[in-house]
């Protein structure tokens, strides 16, 4: 892909996900974030604010030990990936801060088989709609994406042809009675899954 689409996918995956308030970590009425599972031990973090300044984003396990210190400079809207390769299963704590206050969100992880399926699911601000975004795949495989219920019932199926530079859908889940989805993508030799509150 090139640079401006990059950049555009980039804001549009922001926007859908990091003004989202389900899932979203506010650390002041004006910044918010929110650390969304990747693929292949990767964590992405979305940072938004109205204003530009220097932040910190910290990584300690459950027992408190830093894992990784990041400090960035002059940011109004960031995406961080962070890996956590080769650490054991458990509990993770990613604590964000800027010169408004701090705040944390705990994530789960469990290590994983490498995937060569890159994938993300955003939640639309305010509303109960969910874009499936797929990177660059082998245009001759079909990606299957599964869209399962709190009590793991298959609400929908859908299948499409990946293409070179990957592609987005979104999914209208206004009318679903549950607490949470599940997605779960496959490209028949890989597959990933994300799951996600609703409101």
């Amino acid at each position: 892909m090139k640079k401006p689409i990059i950049l555009a996918v980039l804001l549009t995956v922001i926007s859908a996900v990091a003004f989202a308030s389900t899932g979203t970590t506010a650390l002041s009425t004006t910044s918010k974030f929110q650390v969304v599972e990747n693929t292949n031990s990767r964590y992405d973090l979305y940072y938004v604010s109205e204003n530009f300044g220097n932040v910190t984003v910290r990584i300690t396990n459950e027992n408190g030990k830093l894992i990784n210190t990041d400090k960035l400079t002059g940011v109004k809207a960031f995406k961080r990936t962070y890996n956590l390769k080769g650490l054991p299963a458990g509990n993770y704590n990613v604590e964000v801060k800027n010169v408004e206050g701090k705040a944390s969100q705990s994530i789960f992880h469990n290590p994983s088989i490498k995937s060569s399926l890159h994938s993300i699911v955003g939640q639309l601000p305010n509303v109960n709609k969910f874009k499936v975004f797929v990177g660059p795949n082998n245009a001759n495989t079909k990606v299957r994406v599964h869209i399962y219920n709190d009590q793991d019932e298959l609400l929908l199926k859908d299948s499409m042809n990946s293409v070179e530079e990957g592609f987005s859908k979104t999914y209208d889940l206004s009318n679903v009675d549950s607490d949470f989805v599940t997605f779960k993508i496959d490209n028949g030799t890989d597959s990933t899954s994300f799951s996600r509150d609703l409101k």
